[in-house]
């Protein structure tokens, strides 16, 4: 995971060395970045799809052992709690409760927490690399004003489709 954020932040880095040697009519240095270019996009993808190969037999196991404690818990409780809860719905309850921590474990762990580190990443090479401090600053604000709209506009969604069904 780390090797694809590391390519995925130096890719757009070969991009734009590449299209300033093209416009200084360097055109086998362009080709060199080019090169580049397409060898880090390339090991950002390697990397990313190795990483789900990774974790799929992880999230397998994971679950089955949520899956078998619940089962166990389920069975250790009382005859009389069994005859006065409705079964189904526990069960269904419990369903969604293991698909739920597994989602959580994956979005958390695969996707936000990478993506924020990789934020961090590209707010530090702007105000690096460019000698441009206002500019890492105004990207970070405009991602994390980003981040605040999608959850606003998905937790309207949400009531909104609640309240049509």
């Amino acid at each position: 995971m780390i090797l694809s954020k590391v390519a995925n932040v130096f890719n757009p880095l070969m991009l734009g060395r590449a299209s300033t040697k093209l416009i200084d009519g360097d055109y086998e240095g362009a080709i060199q970045f080019s090169v580049y270019y397409v060898l880090l996009t390339l090991i950002s993808k390697f990397f990313k799809e190795m990483q789900s190969l990774i974790y799929l037999p992880v999230s397998k196991t994971a679950f089955v052992q949520l899956s078998r404690s619940t089962f166990a818990h389920l069975h250790a409780l009382s005859l009389d709690w069994h005859l006065r809860k409705k079964l189904g719905d526990t069960l269904r309850s419990t369903d969604r409760g293991i698909a739920a921590c597994d989602s959580l474990m994956t979005y958390g762990f695969l996707y936000l927490i990478p993506a924020l580190l990789e934020c961090a990443a590209v707010v530090i090479v702007f105000s690096t690399r460019m000698s441009y401090y206002p500019l890492g600053i105004t990207v970070f604000y405009f991602v994390m004003l980003y981040i605040l709209m999608t959850i606003l506009l998905t937790l309207w969604r949400k009531k909104v489709r609640s309240g049509s069904n």
